[in-house]
């Protein structure tokens, strides 16, 4: 059999070490393998009967850059030295980290714990990580989108209670922005997740680039038009699909004192919503406007027979719709309407 390396992983190999084989198990001891200028130490136990793997390495490698395809290559970096550490165990019902860290320039990854499951049921699991990046703008091609100029720090706490797989704690941290949530999973057949979050201040100016690059002047690669026949849209831009939330059902809540980067400032933006087989519910979408108006939504998007069905009710109180012509004019001055607003459809 022959298979051809990509141009980037065409580099020298050497190994040595310790090699057993006996019915069905792999065993790799002291072994050192040399990749290019990259090397990995360590032990490694695979168990084809058990489904077992069991592992005892650390990795080097004097540049990352010589590693990836030039479409994830890092913007605008010198070299990056790469060092990772790892042991753990991995079976079909259990991840078992005992531990992890990954140190560069512009990374640094720590975690360990256990997460393990009995049918439908998480037991005895509990995972502690944390991920710091220094800058998240040389990342920009591994996501196909510029990413902003600053740094973006993620901890994590999980553990299991009663068959539930409990979320802790989950911050996050980037820019001046901040996003704490709690929750729980449970059926790992059939997730059911319930997450809440709750964050002082999220700034979306840095990120506007990121989640609109068409409007801020940025080619998208487009994909080869399809063969298939299209399926009839109203609006064919936005085709509406519920193939993405048929294999879970969630219950999401969210509370944020300050949403900022918009054209106007939002105040106490609370929103509770549910995504179950049927289709998608808001139960509450509702924040002020930073100026004396209010917005309050609810409705809902469901699957009837392969059609989807829109219930939708607004109601605005004291909105100001006009922007100021200059910074000394006063939105106070501004006209206030009230609006109210009630759709329905398929």
């Amino acid at each position: 059999t022959q298979f051809t390396l990509p141009a980037y992983l065409e580099q020298p190999v050497a190994f040595s070490g310790r090699v057993g084989w006996r019915e069905g198990q792999l065993a790799i001891s002291a072994g050192q393998l040399q990749f290019g200028a990259a090397s990995v130490t360590g032990n490694l136990l695979l168990n084809q009967h058990s489904r077992l793997m069991q592992f005892d390495l650390d990795a080097q490698a004097p540049d990352l850059a010589l590693y990836l395809p030039e479409t994830l290559q890092l913007q605008n970096q010198a070299a990056i030295p790469i060092s990772l550490r790892s042991t753990g165990i991995v079976t079909p019902d259990a991840w078992h980290l005992e531990t992890l860290q990954l140190d560069s320039i512009q990374a640094v990854i720590s975690g360990d714990g256990l997460l393990e499951r009995d049918g439908d049921e998480f037991i005895d699991s509990h995972l502690n990580a944390t991920i710091e990046i220094a800058n998240l703008s040389p990342f920009s091609s591994w996501v196909a989108r510029p990413l902003p100029n600053q740094a973006l720090q993620l901890s994590v706490d999980l553990n299991s209670k009663a068959g539930v797989l409990l979320i802790q704690q989950l911050e996050v941290l980037s820019g001046d922005s901040d996003l704490s949530v709690t929750g729980r999973a449970a059926n790992p057949s059939f997730p059911t997740v319930t997450l809440a979050g709750q964050s002082q201040l999220i700034n979306l100016a840095p990120w506007k680039r990121s989640l609109w690059p068409g409007k801020a002047g940025i080619a998208i690669k487009t994909t080869p038009a399809s063969t298939e026949t299209p399926v009839v849209q109203l609006i064919p831009d936005y085709p509406i699909s519920f193939a993405a939330w048929k294999g879970f059902d969630a219950d999401v809540s969210l509370d944020i004192d300050n949403l900022t980067g918009l054209a106007r400032p939002l105040e106490d933006l609370q929103l509770a919503f549910s995504l179950q087989r049927d289709g998608l519910r808001i139960d509450e979408l509702s924040f002020d406007d930073g100026v004396n108006g209010s917005v309050a939504l609810s409705g809902s998007l469901l699957d009837q027979d392969k059609i989807p069905q829109l219930d939708l009710a607004l109601n605005g109180e004291s909105l100001v719709y006009g922007i100021p012509k200059a910074p000394e004019e006063d939105a106070n001055a501004l006209p206030a309407y009230d609006v109210k607003l009630r759709l329905t459809g398929s």
